[in-house]
């Protein structure tokens, strides 16, 4: 799978870049998830892999909310097929590590997006 620079810098080569806040939108939805399972982490005092059943449905549904994103906005589509966002959100699963990297990818390519694109 690409990493997030050369999915930002591919974006913008074929002049189908995405805002700003279009990707802000996905991190905001990932972000608080992320928050969830850290406060999961430390309720359970970090002896956990794998998340709960109620965070895994999260995660799905928050890639119903990526796809439906795609779906009204031809640009969000070829952000989210050049990134595989869909398919790095299956590879999840329940595994704790996974999604948190998902999440730093997202972070990522925002902060790729600012240097490249200057956040337009």
């Amino acid at each position: 799978m690409k990493n997030a620079e050369e999915v930002v810098k591919k974006m913008i080569e074929e002049k189908r870049n995405v805002t700003t806040s279009q990707i802000r939108k996905i991190l905001s939805g990932a972000n608080l998830i992320a928050n969830k399972i850290k406060i999961f982490q430390i309720a359970t005092d970090f002896k956990e892999d794998t998340m709960p059943e109620e965070l895994v449905n999260e995660i799905n549904y928050l890639r119903v909310r990526i796809i439906y994103q795609a779906g009204r906005e031809w640009k969000v589509k070829k952000l989210v097929d050049n990134a595989q966002l869909d398919q790095r959100l299956k590879n999840v699963g329940n595994d704790i590590k996974e999604y948190l990297e998902f999440n730093r990818f997202i972070e990522e390519i925002v902060a790729y997006h600012k240097y490249y694109d200057g956040g337009k």
